[in-house]
Order: structure tokens, then sequence, then C-alpha cells
């Protein structure tokens, strides 16, 4: 995975997410189990239509599908790193973020992830959401790294 751009498919192969409820579009910059560069989805796509009913008449993107966009990207930085990537799944176990400027559908994020510490199956990383030059949301992002055949219902 390391100094490719991976794409949809790519991402699908190591993440469970998909659409409507898949908001990385891309990864631009892999550097493995450390950082990543991607980009957010165009929420414009008549997949996210459930987001016309997030105010219709002011739309805006909620913090919460940023900051997932942003897991996700965080998700592909920890599996990059481990050896058995197919095994595991990164899932959220808490977030601590700042929103900073108002998205609304079809802006063109730019998003920013980096795996600051692991240990074992807890790990943390620094996660960012770029619009334009100015940052739109920061955060702090705690997840888990858990075997898939445990989430299996």
């Amino acid at each position: 995975m390391s100094g490719e751009r991976l794409s949809r498919a790519d991402i699908e192969q190591v993440l469970p997410h998909r659409r409507p409820f898949m908001f990385l579009e891309s990864v631009d910059e892999l550097d493995l189990g450390k950082r990543a560069v991607g980009t957010f989805a165009d929420l414009r796509n008549p997949d996210f239509d459930f987001l016309r009913g997030h105010f219709p008449d002011f739309r805006v993107v909620p913090g919460a599908i940023i900051m997932e966009a942003l897991a996700e990207l965080l998700g592909i930085v920890a599996a990059s790193g481990l050896s058995e990537v197919g095994n595991k799944i990164g899932v959220l176990a808490e977030d601590k973020m700042r929103y900073r400027q108002m998205v609304k559908p079809g802006d063109a994020l730019r998003l920013e992830a980096e795996v600051i510490a692991m240990r074992r199956n807890i790990g943390r990383g620094n996660v960012k959401a770029i619009l334009g030059d100015k940052i739109a949301a920061e955060g702090e992002i705690t997840f888990a790294l858990v075997d898939k055949s445990k989430l299996k219902s």
C-alpha cells in the first residue's frame, strides 16, 4: 500500500464500510502504519440523499460525518501497519474533536490522519479536515483493533 493512491475499491478491501456510510473517497498518500492524506466524498452524490433532511434550507455537513471520514482514514493507517490486514478492523473508542469551519455538501475536504500511539490493540491518532487553507475540524481519536470474527452477528 505504501506510496500508492488507494481508490475506493482498495479502501473497501480494508474497511467494511459501504455507501451510504463510507465517506472516505480515496487515500492520496500513505506512510504505512504512520500517516495518510485522503479525500472526503462529494456528498452531493445521490447515495448521500439522507443529508437532505439535515437543515434542508441551510445545508451543512454534520460534524459526526466529518469525524467518521477521519476515523475511516485513521483505520486505513492503522491497518496498513499490520501484517494481517484482513483479520482486524478498527473501531472507534473515543474522540475529542473541535469543529472550526462549516462544511457544505460538495466542499473539497482534505483529510489527514496520523497514528501517534499504539499499544497492543489500542491506538490513538491525530486527525484534521482541511477546507481550502483553513482547518475545518481537528482532534484526537482513540480506536481499538478488533478481530473481524468477533463482530459478525
